[in-house]
């Protein structure tokens, strides 16, 4: 059976702060991401740290989890519905992996 991971997110709801990502964000708490939902792509260009990459289909299942990825990187996953972004070690921290299902809590941060 695969896991059920609950997750703090805070939601990248405009252009602007879909565009920058955790770029232009102070680091989050531990444990929490942000959220791009509708997503299917994102980039690493201009990020000063590596950061973990989770891919989410419609129903909150872990599609792909990428880690430590560096800067200068684009990545895609055409079945994707959302992608949630993280410091980098916190997909591990939290025990995503491929299958595992996400109930997501939106935060302010």
């Amino acid at each position: 059976m695969n896991a059920l991971v609950m997750v703090d997110v805070v939601h990248a709801r405009t252009p602007w702060a879909r565009l920058i990502g955790l770029m232009g964000r102070r680091q989050l708490p531990a444990g929490c991401g942000l959220l791009l939902s509708a997503c299917a792509a994102v980039h690493t260009l201009g990020m000063r740290r590596p950061i973990d990459v989770v891919f989410l289909d419609v129903f909150g299942r872990v599609l792909v989890v990428e880690r430590h990825v560096p800067a200068g990187r684009v990545l895609w996953c055409a079945r994707s519905n959302a992608v949630i972004e993280f410091a980098a070690g916190e997909a591990w921290r939290l025990g995503l992996r491929e299958g595992s299902r996400i109930l997501m809590k939106e935060v302010k941060a």
